[in-house]
Protein backbone atom coordinates (compact mmCIF):
# COMPACT_ATOMS: atom_id res chain seq x y z
CA UNK A 1 0.00 0.00 0.00
CA UNK A 2 1.83 3.45 -1.25
CA UNK A 3 1.24 6.45 1.30
CA UNK A 4 0.48 9.84 -0.42
CA UNK A 5 3.15 13.17 -0.16
CA UNK A 6 1.94 15.46 1.87
CA UNK A 7 3.56 18.68 0.09
CA UNK A 8 1.56 21.71 0.16
CA UNK A 9 3.21 22.43 -3.44
CA UNK A 10 4.88 20.39 -5.97
CA UNK A 11 6.95 20.85 -8.21
CA UNK A 12 9.01 18.55 -10.90
CA UNK A 13 11.72 18.53 -8.16
CA UNK A 14 10.26 17.74 -4.68
CA UNK A 15 11.16 14.47 -3.43
CA UNK A 16 9.54 13.58 -0.12
CA UNK A 17 10.82 10.50 1.77
CA UNK A 18 7.84 8.22 3.22
CA UNK A 19 8.17 5.61 6.20
CA UNK A 20 4.53 4.36 6.19
CA UNK A 21 5.14 1.59 3.98
CA UNK A 22 7.79 -0.63 3.84
CA UNK A 23 7.91 -1.72 0.49
CA UNK A 24 8.09 2.02 -1.20
CA UNK A 25 11.54 3.64 -0.50
CA UNK A 26 10.77 7.14 -1.63
CA UNK A 27 8.28 9.07 -3.60
CA UNK A 28 8.85 11.71 -6.16
CA UNK A 29 5.75 14.64 -6.96
CA UNK A 30 5.69 15.05 -10.38
CA UNK A 31 2.91 17.42 -10.05
CA UNK A 32 -0.48 17.69 -8.13
CA UNK A 33 -1.99 14.13 -7.59
CA UNK A 34 0.38 12.32 -9.37
CA UNK A 35 2.86 9.71 -7.50
CA UNK A 36 5.97 7.68 -8.95
CA UNK A 37 7.07 5.16 -6.44
CA UNK A 38 10.68 4.84 -6.77
CA UNK A 39 11.38 1.32 -5.75
CA UNK A 40 13.86 -1.15 -6.38
CA UNK A 41 12.33 -4.40 -7.25
CA UNK A 42 14.47 -7.23 -6.53
CA UNK A 43 14.27 -11.09 -7.40
CA UNK A 44 16.34 -12.35 -4.78
CA UNK A 45 19.56 -10.40 -4.77
CA UNK A 46 19.40 -9.37 -8.70
CA UNK A 47 17.71 -5.94 -8.68
CA UNK A 48 15.14 -5.90 -11.59
CA UNK A 49 15.52 -2.87 -14.36
CA UNK A 50 12.39 -0.60 -14.61
CA UNK A 51 11.59 -0.36 -18.51
CA UNK A 52 9.73 2.24 -20.32
CA UNK A 53 7.58 -0.38 -21.75
CA UNK A 54 6.39 -4.32 -21.29
CA UNK A 55 4.17 -6.29 -23.33
CA UNK A 56 0.77 -7.52 -21.41
CA UNK A 57 -1.29 -10.03 -22.89
CA UNK A 58 -0.27 -9.04 -26.46
CA UNK A 59 -0.10 -5.25 -26.26
CA UNK A 60 2.51 -2.94 -25.63
CA UNK A 61 2.19 -1.02 -22.70
CA UNK A 62 4.44 2.36 -22.09
CA UNK A 63 5.30 4.41 -18.80
CA UNK A 64 3.86 7.37 -19.83
CA UNK A 65 0.88 5.59 -21.26
CA UNK A 66 0.89 6.68 -24.95
CA UNK A 67 -0.23 3.90 -27.46
CA UNK A 68 2.57 4.33 -29.91
CA UNK A 69 4.68 1.72 -29.87
CA UNK A 70 1.00 -0.49 -29.03
CA UNK A 71 -0.15 0.52 -32.60
CA UNK A 72 3.42 -0.43 -34.63
CA UNK A 73 3.40 -3.39 -32.84
CA UNK A 74 -0.20 -4.12 -34.10
CA UNK A 75 0.95 -3.24 -37.39
CA UNK A 76 3.48 -5.56 -37.04
CA UNK A 77 1.56 -8.42 -35.91
CA UNK A 78 -0.84 -7.59 -39.03
CA UNK A 79 1.80 -7.87 -41.59
CA UNK A 80 3.11 -11.39 -40.15
CA UNK A 81 -0.58 -12.80 -40.14
CA UNK A 82 -0.25 -11.06 -43.62
CA UNK A 83 2.71 -13.64 -44.90
CA UNK A 84 1.19 -16.67 -43.23
CA UNK A 85 -2.07 -16.24 -45.44
CA UNK A 86 -0.12 -14.77 -48.48
CA UNK A 87 -1.31 -18.47 -50.42
CA UNK A 88 -4.59 -17.30 -50.03
CA UNK A 89 -4.12 -13.48 -50.67
CA UNK A 90 -1.76 -14.02 -53.76
CA UNK A 91 -3.92 -16.52 -55.50
CA UNK A 92 -5.16 -15.60 -58.81
CA UNK A 93 -8.04 -18.01 -58.82
CA UNK A 94 -9.62 -16.56 -55.68
CA UNK A 95 -11.66 -13.91 -56.40
CA UNK A 96 -11.43 -10.50 -54.64
CA UNK A 97 -14.18 -10.64 -52.70
CA UNK A 98 -13.08 -13.83 -50.95
CA UNK A 99 -9.48 -12.07 -50.22
CA UNK A 100 -11.69 -9.33 -48.91
CA UNK A 101 -13.87 -11.63 -46.43
CA UNK A 102 -10.62 -13.21 -45.62
CA UNK A 103 -8.52 -9.98 -45.21
CA UNK A 104 -11.34 -9.37 -42.58
CA UNK A 105 -11.43 -12.41 -40.45
CA UNK A 106 -7.75 -12.97 -40.36
CA UNK A 107 -5.71 -9.80 -40.58
CA UNK A 108 -7.59 -6.73 -39.59
CA UNK A 109 -8.55 -8.25 -35.86
CA UNK A 110 -4.84 -8.52 -35.60
CA UNK A 111 -4.19 -4.79 -36.09
CA UNK A 112 -7.04 -3.58 -34.69
CA UNK A 113 -6.58 -5.48 -31.49
CA UNK A 114 -6.58 -3.60 -27.86
CA UNK A 115 -6.08 -0.35 -29.96
CA UNK A 116 -10.27 0.48 -29.83
CA UNK A 117 -9.86 0.60 -26.13
CA UNK A 118 -7.55 3.66 -26.01
CA UNK A 119 -7.63 6.93 -27.63
CA UNK A 120 -6.10 6.63 -31.18
CA UNK A 121 -4.37 9.93 -32.77
CA UNK A 122 -4.78 11.14 -35.94
CA UNK A 123 -1.27 9.54 -36.92
CA UNK A 124 -2.11 6.50 -35.58
CA UNK A 125 -5.29 5.76 -37.71
CA UNK A 126 -3.20 7.07 -40.69
CA UNK A 127 -0.61 4.95 -39.75
CA UNK A 128 -2.95 2.07 -39.96
CA UNK A 129 -4.96 2.89 -42.97
CA UNK A 130 -1.59 3.37 -45.02
CA UNK A 131 -0.72 -0.36 -43.72
CA UNK A 132 -4.26 -1.61 -44.75
CA UNK A 133 -4.59 0.10 -48.18
CA UNK A 134 -0.64 -1.42 -48.98
CA UNK A 135 -2.48 -5.19 -48.56
CA UNK A 136 -5.79 -4.30 -50.52
CA UNK A 137 -3.29 -3.25 -53.16
CA UNK A 138 -1.17 -6.17 -53.67
CA UNK A 139 -4.30 -8.69 -52.98
CA UNK A 140 -5.20 -7.12 -56.03
CA UNK A 141 -1.91 -6.79 -57.76
CA UNK A 142 -1.62 -3.01 -58.05
CA UNK A 143 0.50 -0.84 -57.45
CA UNK A 144 1.02 2.90 -56.75
CA UNK A 145 2.03 3.58 -60.19
CA UNK A 146 -1.15 2.66 -61.62
CA UNK A 147 -2.39 5.14 -60.23
CA UNK A 148 -6.23 3.00 -58.96
CA UNK A 149 -8.38 5.38 -57.11
CA UNK A 150 -8.36 3.63 -53.16
CA UNK A 151 -12.43 3.76 -53.39
CA UNK A 152 -12.22 1.50 -56.41
CA UNK A 153 -10.09 -0.88 -54.49
CA UNK A 154 -12.12 -1.10 -51.48
CA UNK A 155 -15.16 -1.30 -53.34
CA UNK A 156 -13.33 -4.67 -55.62
CA UNK A 157 -12.45 -6.40 -52.44
CA UNK A 158 -15.71 -5.34 -50.02
CA UNK A 159 -13.33 -3.75 -47.04
CA UNK A 160 -14.24 -0.53 -45.43
CA UNK A 161 -12.45 2.10 -44.01
CA UNK A 162 -10.26 1.05 -41.24
CA UNK A 163 -10.96 4.46 -39.16
CA UNK A 164 -14.49 3.49 -39.57
CA UNK A 165 -13.85 0.10 -37.90
CA UNK A 166 -12.13 1.66 -35.62
CA UNK A 167 -15.05 3.93 -34.32
CA UNK A 168 -17.77 1.37 -34.65
CA UNK A 169 -15.71 -1.24 -32.47
CA UNK A 170 -15.25 2.22 -29.98
CA UNK A 171 -19.23 2.30 -29.66
CA UNK A 172 -19.87 -1.31 -28.72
Amino acid sequence: MASYCSCKTLTASTTCSSSASSRVASQTCRGVGTHEAEVDVKLDTQVIPKRDSFKYLGSIIQSNWEIDENVTHRIGTGWLKWRLASGVLYDKNVPPTLKGKFYKAVVRPTILYGVECCPVKKSHAQKMKVTEMRMLRLMCEHTRKDKTRNEYIRDKVGVAHVEDKLRESRLR
